[in-house]
């Protein structure tokens, strides 16, 4: 009778040490078939002034959140008329932002609601989108393009390399002195980081009628105009007389 338990016991054991040896080799496969733990990159940083960082945006999450600020400035606070799935989204978007650089001001003393998933996320309060020369080569081109003809512009300076800049803002509370130069400072930082010759890009007045603008546009007309080796041409159907007075 008690060898009939010592052999039952004996059983159970191995029963029992196999399914701890299944369990282990299931782990070891769960493991090497897992996706490794990613270290949120750290962001580029350019400079700080007070609570206020200047700095690359390093992530999905982070170019997002530039996105809504721009929404939040030009579609809600200005006179932009969204798509309906900006409207949707709650972000001003193109094709463009995916391999554009996206630099960040950033209040560090306040983080951002809305990036749930990162609650450490300081809140983005500026923004400046910019394209390299080199990589806009590689992709779609220069945004600006499509609004003027600077292929002759480009082809004329080939010892120059151009950047451009675009949707710019800044969060009305931080729209000051302060948090613009301190954009600016970041944008310096990174022309003579990428050895930047030439900066372009478009930018726009608030509406869609040049005569409510007539001073602003009049002034550069007449004091603000380039040299002629680097004067563009708007494509056609696109041009609007600057001298309205």
């Amino acid at each position: 009778m008690q060898e009939a338990n010592n052999v039952e016991a004996t059983a159970k054991l191995a029963l029992r040490s196999r399914a701890a040896a299944h369990r282990a080799l299931r782990f070891l496969e769960l493991s090497a078939n897992a996706t490794p733990f990613v270290r949120r990159p750290e962001p580029k940083v350019y400079g700080r002034v007070g609570d206020l960082e200047v700095r690359l945006a390093s992530t999905r999450a982070e170019i997002k959140l530039a996105q809504r600020l721009r929404f939040q400035v030009f579609y809600e606070e200005m006179s932009a008329v969204p798509s309906r799935l900006a409207q949707f989204r709650r972000r001003d978007e193109d094709a463009y932002d995916a391999f554009c650089d996206h630099l960040l001001v950033v209040d560090v003393s306040n983080t951002d609601r809305r990036a749930r998933q990162r609650p450490d996320v300081p809140k983005v309060v500026g923004t400046y989108r910019v394209l390299r020369q080199e990589i806009a080569d590689q992709r779609l081109g220069f945004y600006t393009a499509g609004e003027y003809d600077i292929s002759p512009l480009i082809a004329s300076k080939r010892g120059y390399r151009f950047m451009e800049l675009g949707r710019s803002c800044v969060l009305a509370p931080y729209r000051n002195k302060r948090t613009v130069e301190l954009l600016w400072h970041g944008l310096w930082a990174y022309v003579r980081e990428h050895r930047i010759d030439v900066m372009l890009g478009c930018a726009s007045f608030e509406g869609t009628e040049p005569q409510e603008h007539a001073m602003a546009l009049s002034f550069l007309h007449h004091f603000a105009g380039a040299p002629p080796e680097w004067h563009c041409r708007a494509r056609e159907g696109l041009h609007v007389p600057m001298n309205l007075l």
